[in-house]
């Protein structure tokens, strides 16, 4: 499809065209981006920034740097509940805000992970920090797209870090929120998941590809329309308040340095 050659698929991306295809084009082909603070109010945009600066202090802690001092103390207690969550453990690797990409049918994949850490035994442990005011809910983050998505790549592109890369049953997830944190979800992966998730994936990548410019329908649900950023020039209607916030990057794919990302064996 033309105004899509060459583009990898984040979660972001995927999640955007499966709730609204129409949204997808708007934000991808047409490249008509918005911030995510784009008509939230101070205190969305207050959350938004709160969880940016929690995944920056993260970041620091994994690459064993000073991470500076928190802008107010409900950060700074989150960054100490995550040094006694996930403490950093000899021998182990830690990788934060590391990318992975790779091809997948008629297009590619790319994951961007809050951390992994690669364990001396052969583990590889996918970190997801969210800090939403809702607790994780286990069952729905089983079945996220997210979810699939960041095993399946790191099977499938893992060597990139290790000579062997991982097997499924080597790769586990680990959905993380400071506000709760004595409630972790870690989900465990098998060879079964990874064939369904890869086939999912790739499937889903080969329906966008077939696409035309014009064969991208608005969504029917409602829900997800009132608060989209293009429900004005969709609808003519004003957007209410924006989606919640969990951290996720803008991912508008001109905007992102793609030179930067190694290339990976197919």
């Amino acid at each position: 499809m033309s105004g899509l050659e060459g583009f990898r698929h984040s979660q972001l991306s995927l999640k955007t065209y499966r709730e609204c295809p129409l949204r997808f084009r708007r934000r991808y082909l047409d490249r008509m981006w918005w911030s995510r603070e784009w008509g939230a109010d101070e205190e969305q945009r207050g959350a938004i920034r709160t969880g940016q600066e929690f995944h920056l202090l993260a970041s620091r802690h994994f690459w064993g740097m000073p991470s500076g001092a928190a802008s107010d103390d409900a950060v700074a207690g989150w960054l100490a509940a995550l040094e006694e969550f996930a403490p950093r453990r000899a021998g182990c690797r830690y990788l934060p805000e590391q990318e992975l990409r790779t091809a997948a049918g008629e297009g590619a994949l790319v994951a961007k992970y809050d951390l992994l850490e690669l364990h001396p035994d052969g583990h590889a442990v996918i970190y997801d920090w969210k800090t939403s005011p809702q607790p994780p809910q286990a069952g729905r983050l089983a079945r996220d797209l997210q979810t699939r998505l960041y095993r399946a790549v790191l099977c499938r592109a893992g060597t990139a870090l290790g000579e062997s890369g991982w097997a499924p049953a080597a790769v586990s997830m680990v959905y993380w929120n400071p506000r709760f944190p004595a409630a972790p979800v870690r989900l465990p992966y098998s060879p079964a998941a990874y064939r369904r998730d890869w086939e999912h994936l790739t499937c889903l990548v080969a329906e966008i590809a077939a696409l035309g410019p014009g064969d991208f329908p608005a969504t029917t649900r409602e829900e997800t329309c009132r608060h989209c950023e293009y429900r004005p020039l969709c609808r003519g209607e004003a957007r209410e308040g924006t989606e919640p916030p969990e951290g996720e990057v803008d991912d508008a794919p001109w905007e992102l340095s793609w030179e930067a990302v190694p290339e990976l064996p197919l």
